[in-house]
């Protein structure tokens, strides 16, 4: 295990595509796997590791309810064959999350209101072939995840390049733009998604 998470580490922080690379920080949690020669190779690479606090479940309880969420309603009840599968069911589900589903937490109200047409039937939404629902009049706002796909399609065929959370974080930038997602804009991520909304944040700090 030790030398599985030493080398997890360097490809993590290579110079050219590392994920890691130009990052000062890393959080992990107490999970044993992140041993004392994963964290010395981070070291070496310049990049401090820092473990999260023992018994803190309010520590990252957002980010904790969110994979809970996205992994009990989405991600479980369906078989993906493939990163695109898995960045549409994600895409999907983020929607769903942000405009349409209720949250007990907020008195049953949805986080992001939509403006909804002055009809008075009420039709059932579907994504994912029905596996997420919703009832409401309909919005014109619908079409936001099958835009901010297609804008993302458009820009995976262009010349690629080093995957690394700075460029990420700018196409991330650069979609939400497009999309015409008003500010200010609220990062919700985990694991490596965490380390791009860091990035995100530090070089687009004024649309947060």
């Amino acid at each position: 295990m030790g030398e599985w998470m030493e080398q997890i580490a360097r490809t993590a922080t290579q110079e050219s595509w590392g994920y890691l690379n130009g990052c000062q920080y890393t959080l992990h949690d107490r999970d044993k796997k992140f041993c004392a020669s994963f964290r010395s190779a981070l070291a070496a690479a310049g990049v401090k590791p820092i473990m999260l606090p023992a018994k803190s479940p309010n520590l990252n309880a957002y980010a904790e309810r969110w994979v809970r969420s996205v992994k009990q309603e989405c991600l479980s009840k369906l078989v993906l064959l493939g990163e695109g599968p898995l960045q549409r069911s994600l895409s999907e589900y983020t929607a769903h999350y942000h405009l349409e589903r209720n949250h007990q937490g907020k008195d049953n109200k949805l986080l992001t209101p939509l403006a909804v047409s002055k009809s008075r039937k009420i039709h059932c939404h579907q994504r994912l072939g029905g596996l997420l629902k919703f009832y409401a009049a309909p919005h014109e706002y619908f079409g936001l995840t099958r835009k901010l796909r297609s804008r993302r399609t458009r820009l995976e065929r262009r010349q690629p390049s080093a995957r690394t959370v700075w460029n990420v974080a700018d196409k991330l930038q650069t979609l939400m733009d497009r999309a015409d997602i008003p500010k200010p804009r609220i990062l919700v991520a985990h694991s490596y998604g965490a380390l791009v909304a860091i990035a995100y944040a530090l070089r687009h700090l004024s649309v947060l």
